[in-house]
């Protein structure tokens, strides 16, 4: 089969061969691709799924998404997590290379999280072993470096790519380069284009003549994060600005907050960006109490002063402001329709030819231990007088803060007050004695959202000898992450590794079919991410594990159906159940605490 240039191809006629490879069950017969690495290495006499030395042999899913993705010159793959999106980056790459529309004149940049840099810099080399493909990590003297070796494909992270107020950041170093062909790959930033990466990836997006997203959860809350993510692959050029989608599709949630009536603020003018900012108000309104009680005098900024006169007794109003809610479901088939062309989604039952891992989700409840609870109970009394206080209104600050000291206290003591809390974890005891005990023989992963708990944890494996590394922001080199990946596949004796959301996306960590959430992401996309780290096909298990720990008698009690409900809004938008979602009120939050 002769492989087509879709820039010499008429806009008519490309747009139609792509909407046919959308729709396609498998591309056949297959174009032979002289760049891309399907062969076995020395050791195998094919190539071998679970080998990360020989190459790959495209699935069927990986075929038509490479084809679509090529002919459509736009758009985002949105396959489910584990399903292979690098490995379809790797085909368009080389397909783009046999056509020279890869060179050293049209350049590839491949942006990802900081995590993954070395990660994805390993298999596109192993994919595609005549491209130059260059690793941008590191200092930026390192990184200049690489950028002025000849390279046809670099790696970057989207924490170096964007600039900030002091330094320009790579987006600048790459003015230079020409760079056509734009990879953004599970970037959550993407989801707000106020972002810096956002604006990062539009500057780029609008040098490149073709560009890709990659994330399975595009979509975690509310419907103008898949209008943002998707901007730079056309849907600015198809549903119009922010402003119509919110007018258009989304449903819009009440909120209140209370204001001098002589400062007279927000006014209308600029309700839309208290709309955005409202929590951030309360974030200031709530230390402002903290300093007044405190007899600190509150300093005297524009937001300071009106917060005090609020706190003061001054006389105020309640202003009512607007949020984006749900979807507007009478015009959810009008964007879905809209949407379709320019995102290809499959989900594992697509994929009859590789079956993904089935996960199983095993719910741990636990006691909290003596002292665990003694701090819950406190914190509970006095959720509980708040409550009956219902003349006040609860802030989402209010609200926000007591839901992370609960959470806190269920993950461990560690946790509280810097790590000077202690080292008591009825969590954390059961982690141990599963590591020791009945996983023993087994590679584990395990998600801790709290630093000082991480720091705890690897005290303990550290004290019971069993091998493990570390993946948390208090060491953010790529180079080390990489190795410590590399470590936890291929090291028999290091069997753990505990990070925390550092290993969210994009990691492939399938050596391990264990995950123990300590703790929970209230959104049930990203806790699905999570899963994904293990979760992936070429896995050599069936079946994956979710240990999920949850504390009786603690608002850990209402997570399992608050996730459900979480999965309400991209079920919708994806077709894949019926049911909206809906966000909790501050007041439904200091209600799960003190149930």
């Amino acid at each position: 089969m002769s492989l087509p240039d879709p820039r010499l191809l008429p806009g008519q006629v490309r747009r139609a061969a792509a909407q046919a490879a959308h729709e396609a069950y498998d591309i056949a017969p297959w174009p032979d691709l002289e760049y891309f690495n399907d062969g076995p290495c020395s050791a195998h006499d094919t190539a071998a799924a679970s080998c990360r030395s020989c190459g790959l042999v495209p699935r069927r899913h990986q075929r038509t998404g490479a084809a679509w993705a090529y002919l459509s010159m736009k758009g985002l793959i949105a396959d489910s997590v584990g399903t292979g999106k690098t490995a379809i980056c790797a085909l368009v790459l080389a397909m783009c290379k046999q056509n020279d529309e890869l060179s050293v004149s049209n350049r590839a940049l491949v942006v990802c999280q900081a995590a993954a840099v070395g990660q994805i810099t390993g298999q596109l080399r192993r994919l595609l072993p005549a491209v130059p493909v260059v690793s941008a990590a590191g200092t930026v003297t390192q990184r200049t470096k690489a950028y002025l070796s000849s390279w046809e494909v670099a790696v970057v992270s989207s924490a170096t790519l964007a600039p900030t107020r002091s330094q320009g950041g790579d987006l600048e170093l790459l003015e230079d380069f020409p760079v056509g062909i734009l990879f953004y790959d599970d970037l959550d930033p993407m989801r707000n284009r106020t972002t810096r990466t956002s604006y990062a990836i539009r500057h780029l997006a609008s040098r490149a003549s073709r560009v890709h997203g990659l994330h399975a959860t595009p979509l975690q809350k509310r419907l103008p994060e898949l209008y943002c993510f998707t901007e730079p692959v056309g849907s600015r050029e198809v549903f119009g600005s922010l402003e119509e989608v919110r007018q258009r599709y989304v449903t819009q949630e009440k909120f209140t907050i209370w204001v001098p009536v002589r400062k007279a603020w927000p006014s209308e003018r600029n309700a839309w960006a208290v709309r955005q900012g409202f929590a951030t108000y309360h974030a200031l309104e709530a230390k402002a109490a903290e300093d007044q009680k405190a007899g600190v005098a509150v300093k005297a900024s524009k937001a300071r002063a009106l917060v005090s006169d609020v706190h003061a007794g001054r006389k105020s109003l309640q202003r009512v402001l607007w949020k984006d809610g749900g979807v507007n479901t009478d015009r959810l088939p009008e964007f879905q329709r809209l949407l379709a062309p320019m995102v290809l989604r499959r989900t594992a039952s697509d994929m009859d030819d590789t079956p993904t891992p089935e996960p199983v989700v095993d719910e741990v409840w636990v006691e909290l231990a003596a002292a665990q609870r003694a701090r819950y109970d406190e914190l509970k009394k006095g959720v509980r007088r708040r409550l009956r206080n219902g003349t006040a209104e609860v802030s989402h600050a209010e609200a926000a803060a007591a839901w992370t000291f609960g959470a806190q206290i269920c993950s461990g003591l560690a946790a509280l007050d810097d790590g000077a809390g202690g080292d008591v974890s009825v969590k954390l005891d059961r982690v141990m004695d599963l590591v020791t005990g009945d996983l023993s023989e087994e590679k584990v992963v395990v998600y801790v959202h709290y630093k000082p708990n991480v720091a705890a944890l690897s005290a303990r494996l550290e004290a019971a000898g069993v091998g493990h590394v570390l993946f948390w922001s208090a060491e953010n080199d790529a180079g080390l992450r990489e190795a410590r990946r590399r470590q936890f596949w291929e090291d028999p004796d290091c069997r753990v590794l505990v990070g925390t959301t550092t290993i969210e996306r994009s990691l492939d960590l399938q050596v391990s079919r264990h995950l123990l959430a300590v703790d929970t992401i209230l959104n049930a996309s990203r806790m699905t991410q999570l899963l994904g780290r293990i979760q992936r096909q070429g896995s050599a298990y069936p079946q994956v594990f979710l240990h999920h720990f949850l504390a009786y008698g603690t608002q850990e009690a209402a997570y399992p159906q608050m996730l459900a409900a979480e999965a309400g809004m991209t079920d919708a938008v994806w077709n894949e159940e019926a049911a909206i979602f809906r966000s909790r009120t501050p007041r439904q939050v200091l209600e799960a605490i003190a149930a």
